[in-house]
């Protein structure tokens, strides 16, 4: 999976330390729930087909959901958010 891209806009989207608030970039963008046809590009997944076959192997980073009468899988903001701080966590602090 490649690297999560997000466009984080100017102003208040950072702490203290400098770290990015996610979550924060996330609901001013989409609201709570990401829509079906945005989940697979704010998970970095280099296509929607790509998306779809790491859901059959349940391979996915973070719970994805259906709601009755909508089409496709939403997500929670705070799931892409927590997941994102985890990489962040991982791959920035470590290389610092």
């Amino acid at each position: 999976m490649s690297a999560v891209s997000c466009n984080l806009p100017s102003g208040s989207t950072h702490s203290d330390s400098g770290k990015p608030d996610f979550e924060k970039v996330l609901v001013a963008k989409y609201g709570v729930l990401i829509p079906p046809a945005e989940v697979w590009r704010v998970l970095g997944y280099p296509s929607h087909n790509a998306y779809r076959k790491a859901i059959q192997k349940k391979e996915l980073p973070i719970p994805v959901f259906q709601i009755n009468n909508r089409k496709g899988r939403f997500a929670f903001s705070i799931d892409v958010a927590n997941w994102v701080n985890r990489i962040w966590e991982e791959k920035v602090t470590k290389n610092t």
